[in-house]
């Protein structure tokens, strides 16, 4: 799944360096490939080489063009961007094109995965529609819960909300993205594994989505329900094969943010100093 050319390697072993699994060796001359240990398929080498002498052969993945580098944001810039983002709960009635969440989602490939097995699948439902139809369906299935029933009280308190906003679900939000990943690839071993993947891409789609004009909103109750209630996730038209772990809300704000919010400092220890004051 890795060759690497002769005549391009310059023998600097970064490659060698890098490799998580140590399946490219150091040798007198170009290093050699193990045959032994599956490639995890993260790239590193790939990244790090200085002459290009490596080149992936991973199934199915595209390799991004040489011409966009690797870069690292300006500090200043990316912690004045973290601390400005917002949870949007205020959308504009304006629907999200499907291009702009693919490029979004596109970006969202390369977030950190446990051993790099990228389990995440993405379900994006884009017409407004269809997210009002799960809102709604949350909200008769609340008036349905029995006298007794354990979730009655936070039905109520739930049906109380919703007399005072037009949609407490979903917040009036135009396109929901649902990281789900496959149900051959959930077991005892991994099944938190896969869910805290999804929640880092969909981490990335959160910070990332500002920057195209966009506000998101961490769907805890569209998780919550599903989780309750299976039959409601229906309007999502979530595939047989793949299982629903999470999900966010998207649209384009409908209301600006001028000021970065105040927030409690940092609680910090340090091993073997104990609490920073």
């Amino acid at each position: 799944m890795i060759t690497i050319d002769e005549e391009s390697c310059m023998l600097c072993n970064a490659c060698t360096r890098v490799c998580a699994l140590n399946i490219i060796v150091q040798t007198e001359s170009v290093p050699s490939i193990e045959t032994g240990i599956p490639c995890m398929r993260c790239g590193h080498c790939y990244s790090v080489c200085p002459t290009s002498a490596i080149t992936p052969s991973y199934p199915n993945v595209v390799i991004p063009s040489a011409e966009e580098p690797a870069g690292v944001a300006d500090k200043n810039e990316l912690s004045r961007h973290l601390k400005s983002n917002r949870s949007i709960r205020l959308f504009k009635n304006t629907p999200v094109s499907i291009d702009v969440i693919e490029n979004l989602l596109d970006v969202c490939r390369f977030a950190p995965s446990g051993s790099n097995a990228r389990p995440v699948r993405w379900v994006v439902v884009h017409d407004p529609a269809r997210v009002r139809s799960f809102s709604d369906g949350c909200i008769e299935w609340f008036k349905s819960i029995p006298e007794g029933h354990q979730l009655k009280s936070f039905a109520d308190g739930m049906l109380a909300f919703q007399g005072k906003q037009e949609d407490l679900i979903s917040r009036g939000a135009p396109a929901i993205i649902i990281a789900c990943v496959e149900k051959q690839h959930i077991n005892e071993q991994n099944s938190v594994i896969s869910l805290i993947d999804c929640v880092i891409a969909l981490t990335h789609l959160d910070i990332l989505s500002s920057s195209f004009g966009l506000g998101t909103c961490w769907d805890g109750f569209a998780s919550i329900l599903i989780s309750m209630n299976p039959e409601l996730a229906k309007p999502f038209d979530i595939p047989d094969e793949l299982v629903f772990e999470y999900a966010m809300m998207i649209g384009y704000p409908d209301i600006s943010y001028l000021r970065i919010p105040p927030r409690d400092p940092a609680q910090i220890w340090v091993a073997g100093e104990g609490k920073r004051s």
